[in-house]
């Protein structure tokens, strides 16, 4: 079997097994995209994580390794943290 006809079946499989997965933090349901490598298996979005770490880093000073590997995953440092702190983009 040719890597286009396992990669369609593999697609297919993945579409017609499709269950609605809500957000860890919000509760709201998750966008699924699966044409791209690991669209589907994230289960919080983005925009909670980095509201949730702007307001734990905002009351304490620092983050704990959860949410500091959380950011990391996501392609985001603690700098890049506090710019959308001070410039108010987070929020």
């Amino acid at each position: 079997m040719s890597r286009e006809k396992y990669d369609a079946r593999r697609l297919a499989r993945c579409r017609a097994r499709y269950k609605p997965v809500y957000c860890r933090i919000c509760g709201n349901q998750m966008i699924r995209n699966f044409d791209i490598p690991g669209g589907n298996r994230d289960r919080m979005h983005t925009e909670c994580i980095l509201k949730q770490c702007a307001e734990i880093y905002s009351k304490n000073g620092k983050l704990d390794r959860m949410n500091i590997q959380r950011l990391y995953a996501r392609g985001y440092d603690i700098p890049m943290l506090r710019e959308f702190i001070e410039t108010g983009e987070v929020f």
